[in-house]
């Protein structure tokens, strides 16, 4: 009597070789296919990439208000309240100096976000990265 002919034969043959070859298929093609590097929890917004690329990109904490917060407020006080004490040609300078004091934060806001970027991009890479051998 042969394999196939026995019970056990039969089983074999009929059920475990197909779920086997199954398994094995299953196997191949999740090899196969490149694992996502990285899940997040949420979606991205569609067109994040190209807004970040063009710069036109805000991010949530820069995104302005319906209402101004207590410190906005305290500035504007402040600035009232010396703008008020100062002569007409003192206040030209007043603003002269707050244009040139926001030209600069807004440039120290962009260096600091290009910073930022490049460091967040090497975090990524180097979670991602497989570990130097011996660490």
């Amino acid at each position: 009597m042969n394999f196939h002919e026995t019970v056990m034969g039969c089983r074999f043959f009929e059920h475990q070789l197909p779920q086997l070859i199954q398994s094995i298929q299953g196997l191949t093609a999740a090899l196969e296919k490149p694992p996502r590097a990285a899940v997040l929890p949420v979606e991205p917004d569609p067109n994040f990439l190209s807004e970040l690329y063009f710069g036109n990109y805000e991010c949530g904490v820069f995104k302005q208000t319906a209402e101004p917060n207590e410190l906005e407020q305290a500035v504007k006080r402040a600035y009232n309240t010396l703008a008020e004490t100062l002569p007409e040609r003192n206040r030209e300078e007043l603003e002269a100096y707050l244009d040139a004091a926001a030209e600069r934060n807004s440039d120290n806001m962009r260096r600091a976000y290009e910073s930022g970027f490049r460091t967040a991009v090497q975090m990524i890479m180097a979670g991602l990265s497989r570990p130097p051998d011996g660490q």
